[in-house]
């Protein structure tokens, strides 16, 4: 013998406590993302098919043919579907015109992935084009995890010739270019801590001593420390809207 139970969703307003923000432009744009928020994969499960054309819902397929339906928690027959309605009002009676009518209707016309790529390539060089400009290769051409098991590789013959980059770049993975004094680290994933730069260790043979550094498209005072083995970078908490983020290093 099963359980029913009943849950009833609160229908009257409800006292709202005053916070920290207002529901203006002004007041939502010094909102800061929080730190936990940075760190987490979060994911965003988005449909997006034919049913954008009538632009009711996930579940017009299945709604606009339920003149009637039942309602479980009710037990009871109730009225038609909304999308049962809307559709019979703007597209006829869903027998003689269907859900299959509706597909050929959804064109894409404004789909246009190409120009949504260049535009993240262009917000991503109004950020970093000080490090890709004008630059040349450094002593080191990078350092990380993916760099290392490719050398690795290549000394049993897996790969021929040089070293090649590698595209599945893991937190560590790091690339430099150089302008005259000045040196770019290219950070090739977001960190998951603390950023190691073995490179510019001070005993090291491309380790110079390092003036001032900084993230590029960020104003955030960047806490490191330069030793003989590396340079250690604290993760930036203002970090730029982009995969790739980049440090200046001016030496």
């Amino acid at each position: 013998m099963g359980t029913s139970i009943n849950l009833f969703a609160q229908t009257d307003d409800l006292p709202v406590y005053p916070g920290k923000y207002k529901p203006t432009d002004e007041s939502l744009q010094t909102y800061k993302y929080p730190e936990w928020f940075r760190d987490v994969k979060f994911g965003i499960w988005s449909h997006w098919g034919p049913q954008a054309v009538p632009r009711q819902g996930d579940w017009y397929a299945r709604g606009m043919y339920e003149r009637d339906w039942y309602d479980c928690e009710r037990q009871r027959y109730v009225n038609a579907n909304r999308y049962y309605t809307y559709h019979v009002n703007n597209y006829g009676h869903p027998s003689e015109f269907g859900y299959k009518d509706i597909i050929p209707l959804w064109k894409a016309e404004r789909w246009e992935p190409e120009e949504l790529i260049l535009e993240k390539i262009a917000a991503w060089m109004e950020i970093n084009n000080s490090a890709i400009y004008g630059t040349r290769p450094w002593k080191v051409f990078g350092e990380g995890p993916s760099l290392e098991a490719a050398q690795a590789r290549s000394q049993f013959g897996h790969i021929a010739g040089a070293v090649r980059d590698v595209r599945n770049y893991q937190p560590g993975d790091l690339r430099f270019t150089l302008k005259g004094r000045t040196l770019y680290v290219f950070c090739m994933e977001p960190a998951e801590g603390d950023i190691h730069i073995q490179s510019l260790g001070l005993k090291t043979e491309t380790g110079q001593k390092i003036s001032s550094l900084k993230l590029l498209g960020s104003n955030e005072k960047i806490q490191w420390t330069q030793n003989e083995k590396e340079v250690v970078i604290q993760k930036p908490t203002d970090i730029p809207a982009t995969n790739t983020i980049v440090f200046e290093v001016r030496l």
